[in-house]
């Protein structure tokens, strides 16, 4: 894979967005609590505090990024979501045989599992 392509599938996942929608959200919030923490004279370990919270949740901004790149059937991943499918066949509707498979597995799994109805 190109490093062109990645970039566009980044770009068509909206990915950078994400990030910078992040990133200026927690600017502001820093910026809100040094200004009220100055304002009313409390603590400067508010601002740390938030610093450190904010910080705690790039990891999770960066993994929903990642579901949302890796999770595209264009990408050479160990896994794509759905059913299992081939790589490179996209998003192209399902054919008989695919649409026989996939209740099958649902038959297997409500066999399996299957719900209590309440009456």
């Amino acid at each position: 894979m190109s490093a062109e392509t990645l970039i566009k599938a980044l770009m068509h996942r909206r990915v950078p967005q994400i990030l910078g929608l992040y990133l200026g959200g927690a600017w502001v919030a820093i910026e809100f609590s040094n200004m009220i923490a100055q304002r009313f004279a409390l603590s400067q370990t508010l601002v740390d505090f938030l610093l450190v919270l904010l910080a705690s949740f790039v990891p999770t901004v960066l993994m929903l990024a990642g579901v949302r790149v890796g999770g595209t059937p264009y990408l050479p991943t160990r896994f794509r979501w759905g059913y299992g499918w081939p790589f490179f066949r996209g998003y192209q509707p399902l054919n008989a045989d695919e649409l026989k498979q996939i209740e099958t597995l649902n038959q297997i799994r409500r066999d399996i599992s299957p719900q209590t109805s309440t009456k």
